[in-house]
């Protein structure tokens, strides 16, 4: 469907590197032409530096709660490469607490995690893009990632949808992509990787009756980058297999 060189000339930054759905994506849009700038969280910092990526790819780790930090790190990649035409928000924290049971500072780092990095990422990108009157700016919420993944995925998509509104006469077209569980994604404890107690229910609910993969998602990530989704702004389109939205 797409040509090996789409993206040729183009920059993608994208966040959560390290991780296996920004490491698809990362593979994808190189594969497509793709210059790259990875940002990572400092616990990803490992597999962010050994993932796969093109000659002269940028590696930066952030704090994506941090909005200075956000700042600066989008500022230098932006000087560095000249442009940034494609931001992916891809960062999974994987919070799966209760509601009624999680404590309040890991519910603002979740928040912070999810809500308030997609709001200084997509805040920094819009500078470098209205000087080209053009971008892509992709938010991709987890919403079966727990209660928590649940309310900041709502909050999310609705600030893409303002988002979008805004920025339409600038050529700024703003999307997000709705993930389910995905077979790669895993969940996390203390740091340690668990199975979900809701895997075999999601199997058995999805309409598909199976999980999603990451590279099937990457692929709607490159339809919301290209020319091809010209009309498609303020909306989030669902890859997972019929159970969300």
């Amino acid at each position: 469907m797409f040509t090996n060189d789409i993206f040729k000339g183009q920059v993608a930054l994208i966040t959560g590197a390290g991780q296996p759905f920004a490491d698809a994506l990362i593979h994808r849009f190189a594969a497509l032409g793709a210059r790259l700038a990875l940002v990572y969280d400092k616990r990803d910092e490992e597999k962010a530096l050994a993932v796969e990526a093109p000659e002269g790819t940028i590696r930066r780790e952030c704090d994506g709660s941090d909005s200075q930090a956000v700042k600066t790190v989008v500022r230098a990649i932006a000087a560095e490469l000249g442009r940034i035409d494609v931001l992916i928000c891809a960062a999974y924290d994987g919070a799966a607490e209760s509601l009624t049971e999680i404590a309040i500072d890991r519910w603002k780092h979740a928040i912070d995690a999810q809500l308030c990095s997609a709001l200084h990422f997509n805040r920094e990108v819009i500078r470098p893009m209205m000087r080209n009157k053009s971008g892509r700016i992709i938010n991709v919420i987890y919403a079966l990632a727990g209660p928590i993944g649940n309310v900041a995925s709502r909050a999310v998509a609705a600030l893409t949808r303002t988002l979008a509104a805004e920025l339409a006469p600038q050529g700024i077209y703003v999307n997000c992509i709705g993930v389910g569980e995905l077979e790669e994604q895993g969940a996390t404890h203390d740091g340690v990787k668990v199975v979900r107690q809701t895997t075999s229910i999601i199997r058995s609910a999805a309409p598909l009756g199976r999980l999603g993969r990451v590279d099937e998602v990457a692929e709607v990530a490159v339809f919301l980058a290209s020319d091809a989704a010209r009309l498609t702004s303020g909306h989030t389109m669902p890859a997972s297999g019929g159970i969300y939205p």
